[in-house]
């Protein structure tokens, strides 16, 4: 039987994506990334659109609801005590 995967988020970066698919391979969770490798692509003074669109990181679908826990916490972790984003 084919696993389905579904699409969890997406960025604008594909290291952005890389980190959370790094987070998530860590627990043991599979994921695929869609469109990796058109969106770092940068034109001339970005004048002309990035081809591809935004990263999409995808999970199976019977792990989409831990994926998404686990992807809440890595966001609280990056949050300050007054809910700004910390400097990584």
């Amino acid at each position: 039987m084919v696993e389905r995967f579904v699409s969890l988020m997406s960025f604008d970066h594909e290291h952005q994506a890389q980190y959370y698919r790094e987070r998530l391979e860590n627990a043991g969770i599979p994921v695929r990334l869609a469109n990796e490798s058109t969106s770092d692509i940068v034109t001339s003074r970005d004048a002309l659109p990035k081809l591809g669109g935004p990263v999409q990181l995808k999970v199976r679908e019977t792990d989409a609801k831990r994926a998404g826990e686990l992807l809440a916490e890595s966001f609280d972790d990056q949050m300050d005590g007054d809910g700004n984003p910390a400097i990584m």
